[in-house]
């Protein structure tokens, strides 16, 4: 009788069982282990042999190439990097002459030819920069004026002054920029501290955390490891010429902020003359220090840094109401009370005379100003503009630069006079000339030559002052990087790089003319690249119009008929987004049309290449995490509506902020996207603004705050509206991003937990995006995570695209 009453129990129970739902055990997340340096793990190949060859070649397969100096006062040849080689570039007919660096011995490190410090021409023949000694004991004999005659190549040296050296070496001496003759600095030196130590500047970046742009390197990895090879003793030294890789390289995007008071001293390496400029306050922020191309005149921009009082703190600490830069970013400080404009001065200096002019954006239209560059004879100040942002529903103008809304460029004569203006709204929005690929440059005392953003394209323009005229370049879409131009034959050298081409050196004429090709050192990646990529606009239901690129595979013709098509946003939020070669998961433009995806590439409202206007609209109000999400979906509806994809055959991928658009996108249009694959995600506003990047969620929704809107910011939150989410998604994430990766895991498993079909891969040791961060990692592990990731996405979406 037992037995058969515990037998009826079971078949109860079972049958009971049988008629609850049943939920699957949840996925697991899945980690990608690159190893350590010392014991590197294989990671899995998922694509063929040949396949992933492919993506090796077009992720890795890219050589170096720019120039490293002005052009030769002959207008024949600059010091130029190519692919693992630094030489002399023929810049008439593009021939090579490369440099063994050995030739100045083991103990001469030339940090000026690796790319460090600025180069000059002695003359016609002889070029010339600051080195270092390695076998020097003493500081004020470890620098050298190292020489380089390009016909015989043979190295020499000058003698440097050992006075100035060893003010240059002082610890508590920042270099603030070199004169083009490379041996004329000037510095700041900064005051001691109550407590008696010395001080070092406060470093700033301008814009939010992004995915790097990931340009082709410049300086040969050779070169690099010698840098690294350093011994100990000399590191400190080394340390001291690289802090102006950033000035070099023209990138404003890094900002410097004295501690203390600091007296603003010229140095003449040469002749040991010291003589003081000025002395900035205690809190000042350094934007921009731009010498004469005769090194005669001297401009430096300043402002001054919200919150003096306030003890510093964490950028990543999440907002703060009483911060005069929160009340900055939501449109709550008055100009009259804000740091930004009311300390924002550009001075000059002539170094022989003394004379000294300043001007004070508080006294003029409420734009931020800040030197940029010198007519060619030294009596012209190329000054940038840059126009605060104004957002619907906001009292006042925002200064934070990485918020502006557009630029414009003046020209003022030495005693800072105004002469003209040049405003072109239509192409200089947002911040691009800080940090970005926007560039000017004074090619004589009344004719600039500049790079704006249109759209994705950055496009070279022609200006005269005195005349007005202006003209486009550009013969092609893509991204003309400005190199500089001849003394006396009006030619431009530039770099050129788009979707489907690599960077090469070019030269054209001031008048769009005579257009030539100087290097073709990634002739071969180029040659191999057989995508296409077409011009597109839409037009939306409120009139506005959006330009973009659509990237077809090779054999598709446009327009193309019912192919799988991949929509792609970049990080950011705001910024540009830029047509150049990328082949990572990140920035998937070769990568996807190489195995039969293609990818729509479209700027939408809170991005530069429309206007002040289109860039404010994602901030305006309560559009954040609607409005370009919305805009999107009408494009992809309206692709589907012309035949181009159609609903089965239509993914959406995207980085950082793109990640954060991938998931906002699958949740506010749940039926359109057949397969997402967000990457290194913001999920959150709630903890972004109260534990993240201090000012970017507070300038996105304004004043109110997850206290007073709490509605609005979980709405705009893809982790409080993840069970709309019916998309089928792989997701990348690092285990060290910035961007907390347990909430992105959260994600994963809530759907999972419904069934949905998702797929999580973590990589150990990586931060934003896939690039590593741990110390331990293999050196080749960025590569690494972006072969495995790319493969994973290509199968991802070719699986789920049909």
């Amino acid at each position: 009788m037992r037995p058969a009453r515990w037998l009826f129990m079971v078949l109860a129970l079972a049958c009971f069982a049988s008629l609850a739902p049943t939920h699957a055990a949840p996925k697991t997340v899945e980690i990608i282990d690159a190893g350590t340096g010392e014991e590197p793990i294989d990671l899995p190949q998922v694509l063929t042999d040949e396949e992933v060859a492919r993506i090796d070649e077009l992720q890795n397969g890219l050589r170096a190439n720019g120039l490293l100096s002005a052009v030769s006062p002959d207008d024949t040849t600059a010091w130029a990097t190519l692919d693992e080689d630094v030489g002399f570039l023929n810049v008439q007919d593009g021939t090579f002459q490369p440099v063994d660096l050995g030739v100045f011995g083991p103990n001469l490190l030339p940090s000026a030819f690796i790319g460090f410090v600025p180069l000059t021409w002695l003359n016609d023949t002889t070029l010339a920069g600051i080195g270092l000694d390695l076998s020097a004991e003493q500081a004020s004999n470890s620098l050298v004026l190292l020489t380089l005659d390009r016909i015989t190549g043979q190295p020499g040296a000058i003698p440097l002054n050992p006075t100035a050296i060893e003010v240059f070496f002082e610890p508590n001496v920042l270099i603030i920029a070199f004169a083009p003759n490379a041996t004329r600095l000037v510095v700041a030196v900064i005051e001691e501290q109550e407590n008696g130590e010395g001080a070092e500047m406060v470093r700033l970046h301008v814009g939010s955390p992004r995915v790097s742009d990931g340009l082709e390197r410049l300086v040969p990895t050779a070169q690099q490891r010698r840098i690294d090879g350093l011994n100990l003793r000399q590191a400190a030294r080394q340390a001291k010429l690289t802090t102006l890789i950033d000035q070099q390289q023209a990138d404003r995007s890094i900002l410097q902020v004295t501690p203390t008071t600091a007296r603003i001293l010229s140095l003449d390496l040469l002749t040991g003359e010291i003589s003081e400029l000025t002395t900035l306050d205690e809190a000042s922020l350094i934007f921009s220090a731009v010498w004469s191309k005769d090194s005669a005149n001297f401009a430096l921009s300043t402002t001054g840094f919200p919150d003096l009082e306030a003890r510093p703190r964490f950028i990543y600490d999440g907002a703060l109401l009483s911060e005069q830069i929160y009340k900055d970013v939501t449109g709550q400080l008055a100009p009259a009370d804000n740091p930004y404009l009311q300390n924002n001065v550009v001075m000059t200096f002539n170094i022989a005379t003394g004379a000294q002019e300043t001007l004070r954006a508080a006294d003029g239209d409420g734009t931020f100003l800040f030197g940029y560059d010198w007519g060619t004879d030294g009596q012209t100040l190329l000054v940038q503009g840059l126009h605060p942002a104004r957002i619907a529903g906001r009292r006042y103008p925002i200064y934070t630069f990485q918020f502006a809304e557009r630029y414009d460029y003046r020209f003022y004569n030495t005693e800072l006079q105004e002469l003209r203006r040049l405003d072109l709204p239509q192409i200089f929005s947002g911040i691009s000339a800080i940090g970005g690929l926007s560039s000017a440059l004074m090619v004589s005392p009344d004719e600039l030559i500049f790079t704006a953003l249109s759209g994705e394209n950055t496009h070279p323009y022609y200006y005269n002052r005195v005349s007005g005229e202006l003209r486009n370049l550009a013969d092609r879409a893509g991204t003309y990087l400005l190199q500089g131009a001849t003394n006396f034959s009006r030619q431009l050298i530039f770099r050129q790089t788009s979707y489907t081409r690599p960077s090469d050196v070019y030269r054209i004429g001031w008048d769009g003319k005579d257009l030539a090709q100087l290097t073709w050192i990634n002739e071969e990646i180029r040659s191999s690249i057989t995508n296409t990529q077409h011009p597109v606009s839409f037009t939306l239901k409120n009139g506005q119009v959006r330009r973009g690129t659509l990237l077809l595979p090779e054999g598709v013709a446009f327009p193309p008929k019912n192919v799988p098509i991949v929509v792609w946003q970049e990080g950011g939020p705001g910024g540009s987004m830029n047509n150049i070669y990328q082949a990572i998961v990140e920035r998937p433009y070769a990568l996807l049309p190489s195995f039969g995806l293609g990818v729509l590439i479209v700027p939408l409202s809170g991005r530069e290449g429309y206007d002040g206007k289109t860039l404010n609209a994602l901030a305006d109000r309560t559009n954040f995490g609607s409005i370009d999400i919305d805009e999107q979906a009408e494009i992809s509806r309206q692709i589907i509506a012309k035949g181009w994809t159609s609903r089965g055959k239509l993914g959406i991928t995207g980085c950082s902020y793109g990640g954060y658009f991938v998931w906002q996108s699958i949740i506010r249009h749940p039926d359109l996207y057949a397969a997402a694959n967000p990457q290194c995600a913001l999920v959150d506003t709630i903890t972004e603004w109260a534990r993240g990047y201090a000012i970017l969620i507070p300038y996105l929704q304004g004043p109110a705050t997850p206290y007073t809107a709490n509605a609005e910011y979980r709405a705009d939150s893809p982790s409080y509206n993840v069970n709309k989410v019916r998309t089928p998604v792989l997701e990348f994430h690092g285990e060290f991003d910035f961007l907390p990766v347990v909430q992105n895991e959260n994600l994963f498993t809530a759907l999972s937990e419904r069934g949905i079909e998702a797929r999580f891969l973590k990589f150990i040791g990586a931060g934003h995006g896939l690039v590593g961060v741990s110390g331990d990692l293999p050196e080749d592990v960025d590569q690494r995570f972006e072969l495995y990731g790319a493969q994973e996405q290509i199968k991802w979406f070719r699986d789920r695209l049909k």
